[in-house]
């Protein structure tokens, strides 16, 4: 494991030009409508921790995906040292109706990543690796 400077920026980034992920939300992101807005909220350049993302593809690309990941656990809710991910529409969110849940974003294809503090460029293998396979 290398010592690197641990951001979820880099990890948004990262994800933001593989061309296997469909959109990031991240408000450390340029390109995100609240970027403006989290630049006055977050001390940065961490501006929060949870990186969202929607791979490309069906919820069974998702799950794929998901379950191809060593280093990053799956679970139920966002929490801890260590980085952990969900797909919402399957989590907490799957007792809201899913009309509602389609006008709030949370597509079966959505995934959040609550990025913990391991190294940026192991987390970086572990997604390319999932992502690629």
């Amino acid at each position: 494991m290398k010592n690197t400077v641990i951001t979820p920026r880099f990890l948004a980034e990262y994800l933001s030009e593989h061309s296997r992920i469909e959109e990031v939300s991240y408000p450390g992101l340029p390109s995100n409508p609240y970027h403006g807005i989290a630049k006055k909220l977050f001390e940065r350049p961490l501006f929060g921790g949870v990186v969202g993302f929607k791979v490309r593809g069906t919820y069974e690309d998702t799950v794929n995906f998901v379950r191809r990941l060593k280093l990053i656990k799956r679970c139920p809710s966002l929490g801890g040292t260590e980085s952990m991910i969900v797909i919402p529409a399957k989590a907490g969110s799957m007792y809201i109706e899913p009309e509602l849940r389609k006008k709030l974003g949370i597509t079966e294809n959505l995934v959040r990543l609550a990025v913990g503090l391991e190294n940026v460029e192991d987390l970086i293998e572990d997604i390319s690796q999932a992502l690629n396979t």
